[in-house]
């Protein structure tokens, strides 16, 4: 089951609603109970940061939040002293513009901002 899926189920829970046919709940439902339907808004919020979470993630670069080598270090330093903007930089190491900016700070190149 998808985040997706479970976010759609639990929603329908708590507007009191069946999720499979679209039928009200029996007023005696466990899931109209306040406290339940305030753990299942807590569900909801969670299912849903966590969507937003893996949707950022998707439009990361793959190395971001890797683990750096030396020799990439010294890739990024070689490049932006030749000249190369950090954008440029960051597209071609697949990290982000920050994580650029981060490790030519940790290299002494770069003063923290």
């Amino acid at each position: 089951m998808t985040n997706q899926e479970a976010l759609d189920i639990v929603q329908a829970l708590a507007e009191g609603v069946d999720p499979f046919t679209n039928e009200p709940l029996a007023a005696e439902s466990l899931c109209l109970n306040p406290a339940v339907n305030t753990a299942l808004t807590t569900a909801i919020q969670a299912l849903d940061n966590r969507i937003k979470a893996a949707a950022r993630r998707a439009t990361l670069p793959s190395k971001a939040g890797a683990p750096w080598n030396e020799e990439e270090a010294q890739l990024v330093l070689q490049a932006y002293e030749s000249g190369d903007s950090i954008k440029v930089i960051a597209e071609r190491q697949q990290r982000t513009e920050g994580a650029i900016r981060s490790r030519l700070v940790k290299l002494g190149v770069l003063e923290f901002a």
